[in-house]
């Protein structure tokens, strides 16, 4: 019997879902991670199917993949490390299932992620937010829905795979209108949302006649939209010379919460981030933001001084002096 293949199915089939409780989307990467893996092995070291074993994938090929995926693919360093996550997760998996591949396996282990360059948020201001917005048509269908989309998406700050698995049960429209959304680790938080975009979530709803069950944002066929069309949405409206994501949303309204006091112990449960340290990324961006404003502020009140007229009235300095 082939151990790799049958740890690979075990890992996939039970322990992730069941015992570690990832979302759908991380065991979608971890499958995608594996499946260009041996795509590598048997297409770049000409090596079959059948013939992949633990003996064969060593820490050197594991170490050559993530060089062919960043150089070869143009994966980014972040896309690497990811890479490099799943694989490490795997065995550890499987080092607790058989120890007898521990020196095999430890070897791997040691590999080390690569350091990325820190690349500065994209987000946007409240102003850029109000433009972008202002530039979508609402005089058709299709544009007042890419205003309610991308609206919620701001509102909530919610990640683009929560906001597209939304329904319309998930929502409550009354005076203190929430959604409800299910975020990593199959976790579901409640974010309470703003009048205004309750008044168009009800009018977006009664206009489309959309049913209790029914995605919120569906595609012709009734199934949810991909986090490629909200993408291409945002792409639509861009305005700006940022590179903007609909991961930027969620960022920008961080910062923006973060710039209006509110305790990041509150803005982290909001986020469903699982650590504050999460969070504190963006309190970084935000001291940031305060440090750049109060710069210009000094620049502009030392500019209203006018530092000659003390020169040119000598009665003045005579009495300041004496």
């Amino acid at each position: 019997m082939n151990k790799f293949s049958y740890y690979l199915r075990s890992f996939f089939n039970d322990y992730l879902e069941n015992q570690r409780g990832l979302s759908s989307n991380t065991i979608k990467s971890y499958k995608y991670t594996f499946k260009i893996l041996l795509e590598y092995i048997v297409k770049i070291r000409n090596i079959s199917i059948s013939k992949i074993d633990f003996e064969v994938i060593d820490k050197e090929l594991i170490r050559e993949f993530l060089s062919y995926i960043e150089n070869e693919k143009n994966s980014s360093i972040k896309t690497r490390n990811n890479r490099l996550a799943a694989i490490k997760s795997f065995y550890q998996f499987v080092v607790i299932e058989d120890p007898s591949y521990l020196y095999n396996i430890q070897d791997i282990l040691s590999i080390r992620s690569k350091k990325a360059q820190n690349i500065e948020m994209d987000y946007l201001t409240r102003d850029e937010i109000k433009c972008l917005f202002e530039k979508i048509d609402v005089s058709n269908k299709k544009g007042r829905r890419n205003l309610v989309l991308l609206t919620l998406l701001y509102d909530s700050g919610a990640r683009v795979s929560e906001l597209t698995n939304i329904r319309v049960m998930d929502l409550r429209l009354n005076n203190e209108p929430t959604v409800t959304l299910l975020g990593k680790g199959n976790k579901y938080r409640t974010i309470p949302i703003m009048i205004n975009t309750k008044d168009m979530i009800l009018n977006y709803i009664n206009e489309n006649h959309l049913g209790f069950s029914s995605y919120l944002f569906p595609n012709y066929n009734k199934e949810k939209i991909s986090a490629r069309t909200v993408q291409l949405l945002i792409n639509k409206y861009n305005y700006t010379s940022k590179r903007i994501t609909p991961h930027s949303f969620r960022k920008s309204k961080a910062v923006h919460m973060l710039e209006a006091g509110i305790n990041i112990v509150y803005i982290r449960d909001i986020l469903g981030h699982a650590s504050i340290t999460t969070t504190e990324r963006y309190a970084t961006v935000s001291i940031e933001l305060k440090k750049k404003a109060l710069e210009q502020m000094n620049r502009n009140e030392l500019n209203l001084i006018n530092t000659t007229s003390w020169n040119q009235d000598e009665d003045l300095l005579k009495e300041l002096l004496n």
